[in-house]
């Protein structure tokens, strides 16, 4: 993690606490779809990107989190979730 993200995080307390473990597996699928440059639609509670969703509620908790019929209880790491989240608002705003 560089250190403008460090500095997120240290700096961000509602960061230091996390609902489920994280996985590396999901932070490497993660990262390659934010950087195929998709777009994302967002949902109220979800987002996809093609068609993986991802829950995007309660940042930073459960943000990032693999959602889908069955339950996956793993984030991705805290870099990519400030990534994903400075993307869904980058969006948002181009919309308005």
């Amino acid at each position: 993690m560089d250190l403008k993200n460090i500095w997120r995080v240290i700096t961000t307390p509602k960061c230091w606490d996390r609902l489920y473990p994280y996985n590396k597996d999901w932070d490497d699928k993660l990262n390659s779809l934010l950087d195929s440059g998709e777009k994302i639609n967002i949902g109220l509670y979800t987002s996809n990107i093609g068609n993986i969703t991802i829950w995007t509620s309660n940042y930073p908790y459960c943000f990032g989190r693999l959602y889908g019929p069955i339950e996956f209880g793993i984030l991705p790491s805290r870099k990519t979730v400030f990534r994903l989240y400075d993307r869904i608002l980058k969006e948002i705003i181009n919309e308005v």
